[in-house]
């Protein structure tokens, strides 16, 4: 197995090909970013947001050595990650992208700029702001019932980007591209406490008003949540055969030796943010599915490598 010239540029020429029809509209209430085709994209204006675990690489070296502790650091990091997905969801145009690793992206998109509600802008950049500080409310609590701290940071920022569906048969995903997601994760810098503001969403801070603190029910879905997941369902394993990512359950984890990478298209957001047309975007789309289905191919055919997730224009 390895990559060869022709064969490669056979598939690239294919994957253009089939994006052929690729249509580029306006995200409106109509419209719902849970199903959106391969072959639909959206212009959605909002505000992308990074809550990132800043000390979780200190915990996970500490544990590493330690089963029962990974393990306990294991049902930490499910009980965070569900609970943190579900205080997302109770906001109005609260989408999560997807962890990465422990980092979540989500976006906020409601109220739309074509409602009567007065100054959308603030009022989505203030639904992610409180987002923020209630995740950090939530950790705390989780903390006292598992005794693992996560010491958290969050960058944000405002504007356009494309929604679009990439990716093969099972590892499909919705991306968001646009300077509004690489600017909301370009804005962490590793300081626990803090909420980054990227360039446009900076300019609104002083506007914002103090959060709403997290609703008392919150103590009791914790106690539950944790309760309802004993360490004793959560297990760590040395893999003897090659790992089924599709099938890893939330309660296992493989310690294994490995190298991953990451693979990125230098310059794609810069580019996009560039274009003025919707045929300029649509022409653009269709070069960077183009090139994403090589990315895959390379990894998993060419190279019998793994395919953990894509990033934006970044392929784990």
């Amino acid at each position: 197995m390895a990559w060869n010239r022709t064969d490669a540029e056979k598939r690239i020429k294919n994957a253009y090909e089939d994006y052929k029809d690729l249509e580029i509209k306006k995200l409106t209430r109509e419209m719902d970013l849970h199903n959106l085709d391969r072959k639909q994209a959206r212009i959605v204006t909002g505000v992308h947001l990074y809550l990132d675990v800043v000390n979780f690489k200190d915990l996970l070296i500490d544990a590493r050595e330690d089963a029962q502790k990974l393990r306990r650091l294991l049902r930490h990091v499910h009980v965070y990650e569900r609970l943190v997905g579900k205080l997302l969801d109770e906001i109005d145009g609260g989408f999560r992208v997807h962890f990465q690793g422990v980092r979540l992206h989500a976006v906020v998109y409601k109220p739309y700029d074509t409602t009567d509600v007065s100054d959308p802008e603030l009022k989505r950049l203030f639904a992610a702001y409180q987002f923020v500080r209630q995740a950090e409310e939530l950790a705390r609590l989780i903390e006292k019932e598992t005794a693992f701290e996560f010491k958290l940071e969050a960058g944000m920022e405002s504007g356009d980007t494309i929604a679009t569906r990439n990716g093969q048969n099972g590892s499909a995903e919705l991306l968001f591209l646009g300077h509004a997601a690489n600017a909301a994760a370009k804005a962490l810098k590793g300081k626990p406490g803090q909420v980054q503001f990227g360039e446009a969403a900076s300019k609104r801070e002083d506007d914002l008003d103090d959060p709403a603190p997290l609703p008392e029910k919150w103590k009791k879905i914790v106690k539950d949540d944790v309760a309802n997941n004993p360490i004793s369902q959560f297990e760590t394993f040395v893999p003897r055969e090659r790992l089924d990512y599709e099938n890893l359950g939330y309660r296992t984890a493989d310690i294994n030796p490995g190298v991953t990478f990451f693979a990125d298209i230098s310059g794609f957001t810069r580019h996009v943010a560039g274009l003025e047309t919707d045929n300029q975007k649509k022409e653009a789309l269709r070069s960077f599915h183009a090139a994403r289905s090589e990315m895959h191919q390379i990894v998993v055919n060419d190279y019998d490598g793994d395919f953990i997730q894509y990033q934006g224009d970044c392929i784990q």
